[in-house]
């Protein structure tokens, strides 16, 4: 009348059932021996109304927007800086450009008017002393230049300068080739041949 079934302690030696430990059941499965496992507690859920999740979207929407129009912004600072100094060195160019252009005309202009009026207008130009040799409209003064300058005179010129060739000398005739010395005929000598190709 006894029951002879026997169930395991928690105190029995695994060897007393066999040998074998009690098995785990797992977590959430009552234990084989009836006793449920405690639970970690839950930490409490937080449940959001629309409102609320909403207003979470939107703020983070402006912090988004706001983090995007300032680097927005740098960007458009450094393209502006960038187009900044490339506008400045192409105006620097034109204004370099313009001054060559302005500089050759200037000396296109001088080179023009000393024509025909000293021997070697490149060379007038090379030692034109603005501040002696220009007039107040910025003019060459041919005068002040060839006082100067006298040996940039024309030859045979008829500027009347102290030191410079003033009158053109008259052509030789063959009367004037006889009254000649030996130094006059060398120093003219080119005169004096023109005299005998002519007759």
């Amino acid at each position: 009348m006894f029951n002879t079934n026997r169930l395991p302690l928690l105190d029995d030696e695994p060897e007393a059932t066999g040998g074998a430990a009690p098995e785990e059941a797992p977590k959430g499965q009552p234990n084989p021996d009836g006793r449920d496992e405690p639970e970690a507690p839950k930490p409490e859920e937080k449940t959001l109304t629309q409102t609320e999740v909403n207003a979470i979207v939107a703020r983070e929407k402006k912090k988004a927007e706001k983090a995007a129009r300032e680097t927005f912004e740098i960007e458009r600072k450094k393209a502006d800086m960038s187009e900044m100094e490339r506008a400045k060195a192409e105006a620097d160019e034109v204004r370099k450009q313009l001054e060559m252009e302005r500089t050759a005309r200037t000396a296109a202009e001088r080179r023009a008017t000393l024509t025909g009026k000293v021997a070697d207008p490149t060379a007038a130009l090379r030692l034109l002393n603005e501040e002696e040799h220009l007039d107040a409209d910025g003019n060459v003064n041919v005068k002040a230049l060839l006082e100067t300058y006298p040996f940039l005179a024309p030859a045979g010129g008829s500027v009347d300068l102290p030191g410079a060739r003033t009158h053109k000398q008259p052509k030789l005739t063959m009367d004037d080739v006889k009254k000649m010395t030996p130094a006059q005929v060398n120093e003219r000598w080119a005169e004096v041949q023109d005299v005998f190709r002519r007759g």
